[in-house]
């Protein structure tokens, strides 16, 4: 999403077409493997949360990465080299622990 929004309303009207694409992959394929049918749920999920923020993307007329509904997201980042994750939301960055809360 971060390379579509400056980008303008094609490439996030392109990004969200790639994305259900992806969504009906998923949900097209059938697994007698249970621990694949959960693998399967979860890419699900994310995917329908993905095209939801896209559709709000869409419906504000993001165009700049500053924009409220982008920053308001939590979004997660792979540095590249060291494998590190970090996510940030707003204004804070705090590094990703892999801890599960749940």
């Amino acid at each position: 999403a971060e390379e579509a929004i400056p980008r303008g309303r094609a490439a996030l009207e392109g990004l969200k077409k790639e994305l259900l694409s992806k969504l009906h992959g998923y949900t097209s394929h059938e697994t007698e493997v249970p621990l694949l049918g959960l693998k399967i749920q979860s890419l699900v999920l994310d995917l329908i949360h993905n095209v939801s923020v896209v559709d709000q993307l869409l419906s504000v007329q993001a165009g700049a990465l500053d924009a409220w509904t982008w920053r308001s997201q939590l979004r997660y980042y792979l540095r590249p080299g060291d494998g590190h994750v970090t996510m940030s939301m707003v204004s804070a960055t705090f590094d990703y622990s892999y801890e599960y809360q749940g």
